[in-house]
């Protein structure tokens, strides 16, 4: 009796978590201009920034190609040891010096600042974690307008447990986070994201595992947060509360 009355209850869970998960992709899919704004903002982000506000480019050897740097000749008795006459350097040893100079002066700049030798790179991953955060810290404001618009009471009033409506919730922000995250990280592929040498497909896995698990913990919290919200602007408060601290933490 009990093992049956068990199996009711996951059978209700499970269609109402499905039920409920499907209503919130079909809402999203229903707004595809919430979806293409989500992703052009940090493509413009990558694409005007990544590029443009990269350091590397100050020091980039590029800039010694338009300067016409003449024979060096300097006195044979400067040497070591030294010889008579005077001594021809050509310009092609200079430049060759001066662009690995430059080199590695940008190369040491990236790192200390930034901790990697490509900011473009960088800056990808950020958009990626932005998206994360965005699209989990709003995953409440659906509660709070299911509350105000009647259909949370509607669903208190059906056998769907109530776990499955937060548990849909997550869900809903853990899909988003991943289909949004995988087009900005196809476009900054295009756009010639470096990956390091040692990057494989375990490492591609563990950063879709760390995002979905990034987005159920910020999801989790900020829905708990809406349950005790009436209305959205206090939702939006809170959210605006831990957004801004968290994008100025980042040196990008």
């Amino acid at each position: 009796m009990l093992e049956s009355y068990d199996r009711v209850n996951l059978k209700a869970m499970l269609q109402g978590f499905w039920g409920l998960t499907s209503r919130e992709l079909k809402k999203w899919m229903k707004e595809p201009i919430i979806l293409l704004m989500a992703i052009v903002q940090p493509i413009m982000w990558m694409v005007l920034f990544g590029k443009s506000m990269n350091i590397a480019g100050i020091f980039s050897p590029t800039i010694l190609d338009e300067i016409n740097i003449p024979d060096i000749r300097v006195p044979g008795s400067l040497l070591n040891p030294s010889i008579d006459g005077l001594v021809t350097i050509p310009n092609y040893v200079i430049l060759e010096n001066l662009r690995s100079t430059l080199s590695m002066i940008s190369l040491k700049a990236m790192v200390s600042v930034f901790g990697v030798s490509d900011y473009f790179s960088y800056l990808a991953i950020g958009m990626i974690s932005m998206i994360t955060i965005f699209t989990s810290t709003f995953s409440g404001m659906s509660i709070v307008w299911d509350r105000r618009l009647g259909f949370l009471y509607k669903v208190l009033s059906t056998p769907v447990p109530r776990s499955a409506i937060i548990l849909s919730k997550v869900f809903n922000s853990v899909i988003r986070s991943i289909f949004q995250s995988t087009i900005i990280l196809g476009i900054a592929i295009f756009l010639g994201i470096r990956f390091s040498s040692t990057f494989s497909l375990l490492n591609l896995l563990a950063v879709y595992l760390a995002i979905s698990l990034f987005s159920t913990g910020l999801s989790s919290l900020f829905l708990a947060f809406a349950l005790r919200s009436t209305r959205h602007e206090t939702q939006m408060a809170i959210v605006n509360l831990f957004t801004m601290p968290l994008m100025f933490t980042s040196n990008a």
